[in-house]
């Protein structure tokens, strides 16, 4: 849960890098949340009381707000995350073309990042501030 919550402390940061760790278990809690909405939007219908439209609407209206909320940070760990591999932040532009953008996306995120400091910024495994240590 500490990476998930790093992730949304660096919300806005935009320069510096990102370990491979960092992204996949913020994209696993992240996947779970919208899970959970998902999950309990298809259950509404089956185990709402009479005012099942009202928890519909609403839970709705939560799957909308964290995902507008979300984006910014998704955007900076994405760029974070390709600034470690050594690539340009508009990398991410890649996942515009379909069906293959998103591949190659993944595998820029699964990749190692550079062991040494690059343009971006030193290997965030050998620094302590990257870790998240609450």
């Amino acid at each position: 849960m500490s990476w998930y919550l790093l992730v949304w402390r660096r919300f806005s940061e935009f320069e510096g890098r990102s370990r491979r760790k960092e992204f996949w278990m913020f994209m696993l809690v992240h996947c779970l949340i919208y899970s959970v909405i998902g999950v309990s939007l298809g259950l509404t219908p089956i185990f709402g009381t009479g005012e099942g439209e009202n928890w519909l609407v609403a839970l709705i209206l939560v799957g909308c707000l964290y995902f507008l909320a979300s984006g910014i940070p998704i955007l900076a760990l994405v760029s974070r995350r390709l600034q470690d591999t050594g690539r340009s932040p508009w990398w991410w532009l890649v996942s515009f073309v379909p069906i293959i953008g998103i591949l190659i996306l993944l595998l820029f995120m699964a990749i190692q990042g550079d062991l040494e400091t690059n343009e971006y910024g030193p290997n965030p495994k050998l620094t302590q501030e990257s870790e998240a240590s609450f």
